[in-house]
């Protein structure tokens, strides 16, 4: 009995590609895991959440374009939205900056009491500047970002 139990489990394991312990336990919610696992429903919840909050900011800087009086399809439009979009990357980007460089300091100090070789200090991510103009064609809206 112990083992048909065995054999069943493993089975049902084994269809979580690389990671069967983490998917059936939800512990880590793969990209891989199989539909009918803990870490597949984890997973989907998550892309949920994701979903509903970028469709919310997407919302958010819809209304905050409209609040300038740019018009949606128009080229002060189209900029609002892109300006807003890169704001955030930027922000982000200068978040993790600031984590990595929290991080640079306390493995300075480690090794430093440690007598071992500091590491490298992260670089600062250089961002473009990104200019769009949007021509309508009919009831089409064509945008071009450089």
């Amino acid at each position: 009995m112990k083992i048909w139990v065995g054999m069943t489990a493993f089975l049902m394991l084994s269809g979580c590609a690389n990671h069967p312990l983490d998917c059936a336990t939800g512990l880590v919610a793969w990209d891989d895991c199989l539909p009918g696992t803990r870490g597949y429903e984890i997973r989907q919840e998550s892309l949920k959440r994701l979903a509903i909050s970028q469709q919310g900011q997407a919302t958010t800087d819809d209304q905050q374009c409209r609040s300038y009086g740019a018009i949606p399809g128009s080229d002060a439009y189209v900029n609002c939205r892109v300006l807003l979009s890169t704001s955030k990357v930027q922000t982000d980007a200068q978040i993790k900056y600031q984590q990595k460089t929290l991080l640079y300091e306390q493995l300075k100090n480690t090794s430093q009491n440690q007598k071992t070789v500091s590491p490298a200090l992260p670089q600062m991510p250089i961002q473009k500047s990104i200019s769009c103009t949007a021509n309508q064609i009919g009831n089409t809206t064509y945008t071009n970002c450089r």
